[in-house]
């Protein structure tokens, strides 16, 4: 018979492979639910990062509304995955593990980016 088949030795063989999907169907809902909540955390401070040559935060701050809308938009979307509303959007719980990842990851990002400000700033004489 042809592969698989129960004649090639192999009988049982397509259900173990099967077996092995919800472990990949899992692993992918974790890579997206990270990778959502990293884009939407970068996106997110890249408006910070942006608006003025100074640092973020620490230099110059932006208006109230942009901060409160800051807040909630990254509290929201660290909500999600732990939420009800998470197997309807295809996400799920991340370990805590993650986060210290995504801590390094995203103050990497906003080095870069000040660097790269810097160096813009530098070279043309101005911010945006």
């Amino acid at each position: 018979m042809g592969f698989g088949g129960a004649d090639d030795g192999r009988a049982g063989h397509g259900h173990e492979r099967a077996a092995h999907h919800p472990t990949a169907a899992a692993r992918q809902a974790l890579f997206q639910s990270g990778w959502f909540i990293e884009g939407l955390l970068s996106q997110t401070l890249i408006v910070h990062m942006i608006r003025t040559r100074k640092i973020p935060f620490l230099q110059s701050r932006a208006s109230w509304p942009v901060m409160v809308m800051t807040a909630l938009a990254m509290a929201t979307g660290l909500f999600l995955p732990f939420s009800p509303l998470a197997a309807g959007l295809g996400m799920v719980a991340l370990p805590m593990s993650y986060f210290p990842w995504l801590i390094a990851v995203l103050l990497s990002y906003c080095a870069l980016t000040q660097g790269v400000k810097t160096w813009y700033v530098r070279r043309f004489g101005s911010w945006l």
